[in-house]
């Protein structure tokens, strides 16, 4: 009986990891200009919100303890609690949850799931690239415009509608590739990674040049600290998407000043777009009562295009989604301090920079990192085991 029970439990590992795969492929097609001709991935269509769902369900499968059963009611609280204010189940911040939770319900090592996700990303930009190379997708140029930033416009970069995504997911495989030790030889992936963020510069993707080399500064500085005194004072860190968060919401009400004007002149124009909505739209606790019109003459400041994932969440999904990343940031960089893992300090730094001025960073399906969160329905000394990086298990359960 308890064979057959373990076995089932196989059954859905395996399940869950294929459908973890296809969520993260699918959802990089969907963000590339695929979604613009094809409606298969559309921001109508359901089937991501479906296979998260699945996913979601298989997670009560895997249910053990009392600690487990406690954990899966939460989640399932905060879905039936953002359900309510968003009354759409296919809502991002409702997807995340699913996701968060039915993934790590299996006990499955962090580096495996960094693993797979990476040739998820790997599979999904092979096949846009080509797409765009035969000609379904457009390989470059400027298309359209939003009212007033050029950082808005749809400039399409070999399928993708902006080469700051591109960058973004290059610099985002050289950090998992590090993580994961992918090429065995350590030195290669770090160089893979400064490859990476050198051609993220040359195409103009600032955010992600700035994100890989801050992963990479902040990996060297905190590997000469062996001092657990020194350990406890990086601890603060944790501050650091608190304090950007702050900032983000603070520098809106500096309008005109000559810091205002610096940023904004920095940033592309985000601290304007920011001002706007805060100004026109009340902050909830949950969901979000925004409303754009792409309509000529009615259209919203900026068209609803809104980077910098402090505010971006806040305003599209409550106050609630805002805490939940920072929380999903810091839990990272707790269990990296616990394990002396100097890999989730720097990626810990590097997505909470590189959240504010894009909103990448709040992607479970481009920041696989945010699912450690999910590995608090374990014990201290179960976590520890999972979230390990080194050993010769390889990501094996």
């Amino acid at each position: 009986m308890i064979n057959e029970k373990n076995q089932n439990q196989n059954i859905f590992e395996k399940i869950v990891l294929l459908l973890f795969f296809l969520f993260n492929l699918l959802s990089i097609i969907s963000i590339s200009s695929f979604s613009t001709f094809y409606t298969y991935l559309s921001a109508k269509s359901h089937t991501l919100m479906f296979i998260a769902l699945f996913i979601f369900i298989l997670g009560f499968f895997a249910i053990r303890t009392l600690r487990q059963f406690i954990v899966a009611s939460l989640f399932l609280l905060a879905i039936f609690i953002n359900y309510y204010f968003i009354k759409q189940l296919n809502s991002n911040i409702i997807v995340w949850l699913f996701i968060l939770y039915g993934v790590s319900a299996y006990g499955m090592r962090l580096k495996r799931l960094i693993k797979l996700h990476f040739f998820a990303l790997v599979t999904a930009m092979i096949a846009v690239i080509g797409m765009s190379l035969i000609g379904m997708l457009p390989r470059s140029g400027q298309v359209s415009s939003v009212l007033f930033s050029n950082y808005q416009n749809t400039v399409y970069f070999y399928g993708f509608n902006h080469p700051n995504m591109f960058g973004m997911l290059l610099v985002v495989l050289g950090i998992e590739a590090i993580v994961v030790n992918l090429m065995k030889k350590q030195r290669n992936n770090f160089i893979f990674l400064v490859v990476a963020i050198i051609f993220s510069a040359i195409i103009g993707a600032g955010t992600a040049t700035m994100g890989g080399i801050i992963f990479i500064i902040s990996y060297f500085v905190i590997k000469l600290i062996e001092n657990k005194n020194w350990y406890k004072i990086l601890s603060l860190t944790a501050f650091i998407p608190i304090i950007l968060a702050s900032f983000a919401f603070w520098i809106t009400t500096q309008l005109g000043t000559p810091l205002f004007n610096f940023i904004n002149g920095h940033v592309q124009s985000r601290p304007a777009l920011w001002t706007y909505y805060l100004q026109n739209f009340p902050i909830k606790n949950f969901g979000t009562n925004v409303m754009t019109s792409t309509t000529i003459g009615l259209s919203t400041y900026g068209n609803g295009i809104l980077d910098g994932a402090y505010i971006f969440l806040t305003m599209f999904f409550g106050r609630f989604a805002l805490v939940l990343f920072i929380l999903s940031l810091i839990v990272l960089l707790r269990e990296g301090m616990n394990l002396k893992e100097k890999l989730y300090f720097s990626a810990f730094i590097a997505f909470s920079f590189m959240a504010f001025p894009e909103d990448q960073s709040a992607m479970i399906y481009i920041n696989v990192f945010l699912i450690v969160l999910g590995y608090y329905q374990f014990s201290k000394k179960e976590r520890m085991n999972l979230l390990q990086l080194r050993g010769d298990t390889d990501g094996k359960k």
